[in-house]
This record gives C-alpha cells, sequence and structure tokens, in this order.
C-alpha cells in the first residue's frame, strides 16, 4: 500500500436548529434538534491502484457522497427530595451513494448500515447525606460492524443485534473530600455484544478519590 496525492479531501458540512425550553411545572428542561450532513468525497483505506515497475501498489480512493439526518431529543430534571432523572432519544438515518466497488462496507468504509437507526438514553438518580446513588440504561439497534475479509483485500459486515445495557455506581462520602464507590458496568449479562471485537464483559469497580 502507498499514499496518491490524487485522493481529494473529504469535506463535511453539518446543518442544525436546536430548540430549548424550561418545563417549570415538571422541573425539567426540554432540548430538541433536528439536523442535516452532507459528506462529499469520501475516501477510504483502499480503493485505487498504482502500476508501477516494482508492481501494483493499492492506494486510498475517493469513493463517493454520503447524507445523514436525524433529530433528538433530551428531557432531564428533578423532582421530590435529591432525585434526578435524564433521558434522551436519538433517530438517524444515512444514505450512502458510493461507487459500486465500495458498496455494502467492502472498501473499509459504510455510514449507512454502520450507523444504528435508534439510540435510547436513560439514567436515575439520587442523592442524600453522604450517599449518590445512580442507574444508566443505553439501548442501541441493530447495526452492522466492519471485519477484514477472507480474501487479501477489502471488508465484510458483520450484524451487531440491538442491545441493552445496563451501568450502576454508589458513592457514599468518607469525608468531605474522600469518596469511596462500587460501580458495575453491563450488569444485566456476563457477556455482551457491542462491536465486531470481542464481547463486552460485566465488570464490577471499587475505587476511592480524594480531591483537594
Amino acid at each position: 500500500m502507498t499514499g496518491t496525492p490524487d485522493v481529494k479531501p473529504t469535506t463535511i458540512a453539518n446543518y442544525e436548529v436546536g430548540w430549548d425550553r424550561n418545563l417549570d411545572d415538571l422541573d425539567a428542561r426540554l432540548r430538541t434538534s433536528v439536523f442535516h450532513q452532507i459528506t462529499d468525497d469520501a475516501a477510504s483505506i483502499e480503493g485505487g491502484a498504482l502500476f508501477t515497475p516494482g508492481g501494483l501498489w493499492a492506494t486510498p480512493a475517493n469513493i463517493g457522497n454520503s447524507r445523514a439526518d436525524g433529530f433528538e431529543i433530551l428531557l432531564n430534571g428533578t423532582f421530590g427530595e435529591g432525585w434526578r432523572w435524564g433521558s434522551s432519544y436519538r433517530f438517524e438515518i444515512v444514505h450512502d451513494e458510493f461507487a459500486p466497488f465500495a458498496q455494502n462496507g467492502a472498501d473499509y468504509v459504510d455510514y449507512d448500515r454502520t450507523t444504528p437507526h435508534h439510540l435510547v438514553k436513560l439514567n436515575l438518580g439520587w442523592s442524600g447525606g453522604r450517599w449518590d446513588l445512580d442507574g444508566y440504561t443505553n439501548y442501541q439497534s441493530r447495526m452492522f460492524g466492519l471485519i477484514p475479509a477472507p480474501g487479501p483485500v477489502g471488508t465484510v459486515e458483520e450484524n451487531i443485534p440491538g442491545y441493552t445495557s445496563v451501568d450502576a455506581r454508589a458513592g457514599y462520602r468518607l469525608t468531605e473530600s474522600i469518596t469511596a464507590a462500587i460501580s458495575g458496568q453491563n450488569i444485566l449479562s456476563s457477556h455482551q455484544q457491542q462491536t465486531t471485537g470481542p464481547e463486552i464483559e460485566r465488570r464490577v469497580l471499587l475505587s476511592l478519590s480524594i480531591a483537594y
């Protein structure tokens, strides 16, 4: 593989409109936004070829354009004595217009199928006295990941099912500046596929933090 000066720079233009509103009756805040993103002259690791007396070299190449559209809604607030909560939902759809040899992730790039359409996040927490308790839930819809192809070049797509993960944390302030905490990550399952890499394992962490 080698480089080439013939590859055009990728340009990205992002347009977004947002609206915020305080919901005083609920002691909450609402934030909404819609966005449109344009990616021109997307580049891939391979796709071009350079013939030289020493042999054939693979080069990067511009493979086409891409468009992304979506919206996001965030809502968070407080209630009661020390309670806090938050939620968000993001929807995004991507449309790639790539050259035939680069479609369906065959050339290391596939914004369409490697972007989940739905993302949902929820959190609930409470603080009182010396205690801080928090729980987080994250949902991601089905998508695909890219892995190296069996042959010498290119990639193939691997299905990543939709999943829900839950994290939690409990902290106790021993003094004004020292906090002991226990936190759990991905506590619903011992193993969960979230990427094309190894499955994510359940983890429990103990920590002692000092602020000064």
